[in-house]
């Protein structure tokens, strides 16, 4: 296992699912690739750790930060539970944005990456699947820039 596989997070491993084949997996928070793209396919290789009752946390598989053109809505309507049987739901700590910096220069592009993605994820992490309302965080949404904008962040105009 490569060091740069594995994350330190309040006193608990977090590693890909590269610690598969290593007595650390029994204790770990693994973090999964989770294809937002593909419904239908749950868990995937998350079952093995499910089985074991390890914690996962969800990476989408989309690129919800990876690419600048892709739209707001299509960060909001990524659902992590579809398809997933009751006895994984507890197993699943959340949802975990990474924004792969290899191609970003500046502060200015990664808050232009991030914002305002981050509060559509946000909103996709902590609300259940039946109150979230594209709808309503189009009206709600509108507010962040202005405030994106008195803090003084560089961020992605609202695309709808």
């Amino acid at each position: 296992m490569h060091c740069s596989s594995v994350i330190y997070v309040a006193c608990e491993v977090a590693a890909f699912t590269a610690i598969t084949h290593t007595a650390a997996a029994d204790h770990a928070v693994v973090l999964i690739c989770h294809l937002c793209s593909h419904p239908g396919q749950g868990l995937g290789a998350g079952w093995c750790f499910v089985r074991k009752e390890i914690h996962l946390q969800f990476l989408p598989g989309c690129a919800v930060f990876r690419h600048a053109c892709l739209p707001l809505e299509k960060v909001y309507s990524y659902e992590p539970y579809t398809d997933l049987p009751a006895e994984a739901c507890p197993h699943i700590l959340g949802v975990q944005a990474n924004l792969w910096t290899e191609f970003i220069g500046t502060n200015d592009y990664l808050e232009y990456m991030m914002l305002p993605r981050a509060a559509a994820l946000s909103e996709v992490q902590w609300s259940p699947a039946a109150a979230k309302d594209w709808e309503s965080f189009r009206v709600r949404i509108k507010a962040a820039p202005a405030v994106y904008a008195i803090l003084g962040y560089n961020f992605r105009p609202l695309d709808f």
